[in-house]
């Protein structure tokens, strides 16, 4: 949800909303101070509504690349958030997303192209420059990251893969794999 898309009157409805979770409900530390970093962004949102407002993307669900440095070709984004549903309509707690973190970096290191088979990057088209669990929230460009997501930095050195990036044709990180439910 982008504030810079909404109305006056739904931004105020959903500082409403907030309100009364920050003074109805109990909430961790980390969730009150999000929560509180969104209320500030709607109030200027609210006082300064003249269709140009900054974005903050607040829907967390969205593995969306989050900046896309042009000078330096990198790219930083969210490969899975604890807790929150993925596209599968499944979710992971903070230990499964370190430990595949973790275990992505000791025995992979690499990409691939949406999923596919014999699309794996060489160190040629991309470097994995950042790779972590996200110590606390915090923003990230115009992203909400929570605590305990996994953020990943790559170095892009194919043109063609940097241009399909701007253009959108690759607009996040996907973590390949496969699990056991309960």
């Amino acid at each position: 949800m982008k504030l810079n898309k909404m109305k006056k009157q739904d931004l105020v409805d959903i500082k409403k909303r907030i309100d009364d979770k920050l003074t109805h409900e109990e909430l961790s530390v980390s969730k009150f101070i999000r929560l509180n970093r969104i209320l500030e962004k709607i109030d200027v949102a609210i006082e300064n509504k003249e269709e140009e407002i900054d974005d903050i993307i607040f829907n967390t669900k969205s593995k969306i690349i989050i900046d896309k440095n042009e000078e330096r070709h990198l790219v930083y984004g969210i490969v899975y958030v604890p807790n929150e549903p993925d596209t599968d309509n499944d979710y992971s707690t903070p230990e499964e997303i370190e430990k595949a973190c973790h275990d992505f970096m000791i025995n992979f290191k690499k990409f691939n192209l949406q999923h596919k088979g014999n699309t794996e990057l060489s160190d040629n088209d991309v470097s994995i420059v950042e790779n972590y669990i996200a110590p606390c929230d915090f923003l990230m460009g115009n992203q909400l990251v929570k605590k305990g997501s996994w953020v990943t930095a790559l170095k892009v050195f194919n043109d063609v893969i940097w241009n399909d990036i701007k253009t959108g044709k690759y607009s996040g990180f996907s973590m390949e794999g496969s699990a056991i439910g309960e």
